[in-house]
């Protein structure tokens, strides 16, 4: 199954209704990256700019947000509050 990068894969977690999952998985990974082997995997994530880190195991651990981040997708802005300058504050 082929789906857009930016959608939310969410999981089931016993005492919770559902939960977004945190890293993208194998199957993410290689579609974002172009490649099928790891260590092609992570030339293509690190020229791309996207943060990974190995696991022990071998495999490529990325953090979702940091993906959506980078390609504008599901990121909700915070906005900042306008703040004014304390007059009654000043001597």
């Amino acid at each position: 199954m082929v789906r857009p990068l930016g959608a939310r894969r969410l999981r089931t977690v016993p005492g919770q209704v559902e939960a977004a999952v945190m890293f993208l998985d194998e199957n993410e990974v290689e579609e974002l990256s172009g490649k099928q082997r790891r260590p092609a995997q992570v030339r293509a994530l690190s020229f791309m700019g996207i943060e990974h880190k190995l696991r022990p195991d071998g495999s490529i651990a990325v953090l979702r947000a940091h993906v959506e981040k980078l390609f504008g997708e599901g990121v909700v802005s915070k906005t900042k509050r306008k703040t004014e300058p304390r007059f009654d504050l000043v001597n």
